[in-house]
């Protein structure tokens, strides 16, 4: 009854980040450049789904098929030849008010060769399922083992070749779907292959750096056990840090379409989001545990300027926030050890003595939009006055109070 050899299928998207395809799978073919895949090895993924209903005894069942896996294969002199596998599942179910009900799941595995042409490809192979059927009729339950090796074969037709990709449809016996495949050899556009290599490297290469910098610090994950952080802040790692995550920004916003197309149209947003909001975290702890100095908090909001992990245009603003208020936490130190420091504004409520690091406050402050609650020598109340003020009120002198 089970008849495991009709509920077959061959399914797959195996993408790390996504169950789906990713957004370079879905290219409008009315936008492709052709559909004949060119002399080279390809790889790529498949994905299709399914239903089979039949119906025996008076039981109507349903067999929803789903699957995953990949493919790789070799286009020369216009032929095809290769390889491909993979795994997934059929869920059994009947709909109530059947003379029997059956229920039940059965995993697959596939794997078999690919053959054809430039634009149209076979694939042949054999399929293992194994599982289990509950069936439940007139108050009694039967458990049935469902186990099967048995051939199968589906279509692969390209429907169009953009840069390195080639996109198309797949079709068997129960099943519809998609595939995408990328050809490793050679490139119908005018950015070579190596840029999408070269971008996923840096990617990789900003991530080692990261963790190797948070290491340092004895925040990191694989910091070493008992790992103390250093006594001063290492502002010069760190900004070379934020330029290596500015260049990695700049290379995905000014990435060609044929590599957007190849590693996702939307990797910028995936891969800047969690990134900025890391760097953000990194920023807030590092001013609650470190003593900055002006030029120090200067530098550090500048970077996260550029990388979008502080300001208007990060992209976590909650993280953004959180940091930008320990910096400013900093700022508001050192305006008040500098002016706590001297007594040369004691006697006027117009001006406060300012140190080239109140001055820097002051830039710095007026660009965030910052206030900082200031205790005033001539009165000794602390007043909320915002940064643009401070500048107007500034009075320019030494550290050691001469002017």
């Amino acid at each position: 009854m089970t008849r495991p050899s009709r509920v077959l299928v061959l399914v797959a998207a195996l993408l790390a980040i996504s169950s789906a395809l990713p957004a370079w799978a879905q290219t409008d073919p009315s936008e492709v450049s052709g559909n004949e895949m060119a002399d080279g090895p390809w790889t790529g993924w498949f994905t299709a789904a399914g239903v089979e209903t039949y119906a025996e005894e008076g039981v109507t069942a349903t067999v929803s098929i789903e699957d995953s896996g990949t493919f790789s294969f070799t286009v020369a002199d216009g032929s095809t030849s290769g390889t491909w596998l993979s795994a997934g599942t059929n869920i059994w179910h009947t709909d109530p008010g059947q003379p029997a009900m059956l229920t039940g799941t059965s995993n697959l595995t596939s794997s078999g060769s690919i053959a054809g042409d430039r634009t149209n490809l076979t694939g042949t192979g054999t399929t293992s399922q194994s599982g289990t059927l509950v069936i439940e009729a007139s108050g009694q339950t039967i458990t049935r083992p469902i186990s099967s090796n048995t051939p199968l074969t589906f279509s692969m037709t390209v429907t169009g070749v953009s840069c390195e990709a080639a996109t198309g449809t797949l079709t068997g016996s129960f099943i519809r779907g998609s595939f995408i495949a990328i050809n490793g050899a050679s490139f119908d556009g005018d950015v070579p292959a190596e840029e999408r290599v070269a971008l996923i490297d840096g990617l990789a290469a900003y991530q080692e750096d990261f963790n190797n910098f948070t290491n340092g610090l004895g925040w990191g994950a694989n910091a070493p056990e008992g790992a103390s952080m250093p006594d001063v802040f290492p502002i010069a790692d760190f900004m070379d840090l934020m330029a290596d995550a500015e260049a990695v920004l700049n290379e995905l916003r000014n990435a060609s379409a044929c590599v957007s197309l190849q590693v996702g149209e939307d990797l910028l947003e995936r891969w800047d989001t969690p990134n900025t909001a890391e760097i953000a975290s990194v920023i807030e702890s590092a001013a609650g545990a470190f003593a900055f100095r002006a030029d120090t908090v200067r530098a550090i909001v500048n970077a996260g300027f550029r990388v979008g992990a502080i300001g208007s245009g990060a992209t976590d603003q909650t993280a953004a926030a959180s940091a930008e208020e320990a910096l400013r936490s900093q700022m508001e130190e050192i305006v008040n050890e500098s002016v706590g420091a001297h007594d040369e504004c004691a006697n006027s409520d117009s001006c406060i003595f300012g140190t080239q690091d109140v001055f820097t406050a002051a830039v710095i402050g007026s660009q965030m939009g910052w206030t900082y609650e200031v205790v005033r020598n001539v009165d000794g109340e602390a007043r909320s006055i915002s940064a643009g003020r401070l500048l107007q009120m500034f009075s320019v002198g030494s550290s050691d109070g001469s002017e």
